[in-house]
């Protein structure tokens, strides 16, 4: 007969676990050795040691696992979020409530690296601490639940983060990323994942994508894409004096520009189709190219960047010039005479 407390191993995997509840359906809730509970029926499990406990004891124990016990989960979110090579912050509803309840957050690690991540709030120019914590390749961990009536009190999300790998590898990039806070709606973006994941929305904060560190390794791309070295300048030594406009957005794609260290924030230059795609939608691309490149050109020691936003209707030009205030770069209206009014030059040094 198994009980709480009772340690446990499954007939069908090389894994161990704790009775934390019999359910009165004989279903058996199991808390396994990484700390999440799993519901299995009493033909999985083989009793390897009895843990006898107070009932006191063991009702105190009951009231505080059961409430994770309740929280539905799924086995890999890596896998399930399709986040292989990239790390991002899943926003997850509480099941059955998506437009009402709480939120979790959750940091998953797709990526080879083991990450070291520090995740704050943000409103206006202030944050505050969220959680810190390491986090093994390939692995997820739950950051927070925050109370719905909670939200109203910040914007933001950021996380500070840091990569790395025993033994050697190359320089491996400091994340820092700032995202306004999207609460989930009734749109599945994974129709395949039961409720509430399949609501999740994700905020990247690494996509993968390597370090540029040397001229042997820019030069190596653009012999794998086949660009003309002629076409475009060196990523590391800005020179805004001769622009020349490449056709090719492939270095553009990896967050460089054909012009060194200026790019085009233009919607056109970024996607080949945008059919379909709402305002909104089109900002968020924007800003993730922000981010991205700004980080690239901080990571190569420039000295500045110029951001080509365009006037329209200034909402673009607004959020980057709070995105640069939250993280507190230095700015500036970029060449009036060159780039008009539609360019903001970020100083990085």
């Amino acid at each position: 007969m198994f009980q709480p407390g009772d340690k446990v191993s499954f007939v069908n995997e090389k894994q161990e676990g704790i009775i934390v509840t019999v359910k009165p359906n004989g279903m058996i809730v199991v808390e396994i050795e990484d700390g999440f509970p799993i519901e299995v029926t009493a033909r999985e499990l083989v009793i390897k040691h009895t843990v006898l406990v107070s009932p006191k004891e063991q009702q105190s124990k009951n009231e505080s696992i059961n409430k994770s016990a309740d929280k539905p989960i799924i086995a890999d979110y890596v896998s399930a979020f399709q986040l292989k090579n990239k790390i991002a912050i899943a926003i997850i509803a509480d099941s059955g409530q998506v437009l009402s309840g709480n939120i979790t957050l959750r940091l998953v690690n797709g990526s080879n690296d083991d990450l070291l991540a520090a995740v704050y709030t943000s409103k206006g120019n202030k944050r505050s601490g969220l959680a810190a914590l390491r986090l093994d390749a390939g692995c997820s961990a739950e950051l927070t639940t925050i109370k719905r009536e909670r939200i109203i009190d910040f914007d933001g999300i950021i996380l500070d983060g840091l990569l790395y790998q025993t033994g050697e590898s190359i320089a491996r990039p400091r994340l820092l990323k700032t995202f306004p806070f999207e609460l989930p709606t009734l749109f599945q973006h994974f129709p395949k994942l039961p409720s509430p994941f399949c609501f999740t929305v994700l905020k990247e904060v690494h996509d993968g994508e390597p370090l540029i560190e040397s001229e042997d390794e820019l030069s190596g791309l653009m012999e794998k894409f086949k660009l003309d070295s002629s076409k475009i300048g060196t990523f590391k030594k800005p020179n805004f004096e001769s622009p020349k406009k490449s056709h090719d957005n492939t270095l553009q794609r990896f967050g460089l520009s054909p012009v060194n260290h200026e790019i085009d924030l233009h919607i056109e230059e970024l996607l080949s189709e945008i059919a379909g795609l709402s305002n909104g939608e089109i900002m968020q691309i924007q800003l993730n190219h922000f981010h991205k490149t700004l980080d690239k050109a901080m990571l190569s020691k420039a000295n500045t960047i110029v951001f080509i936003h365009g006037i329209g209707n200034g909402k673009l030009k607004a959020a980057i010039t709070e995105e640069l205030r939250n993280l507190h770069f230095k700015f500036r209206e970029a060449d009036f005479s060159r780039y008009g009014a539609g360019a903001t030059e970020v100083v990085l040094r």
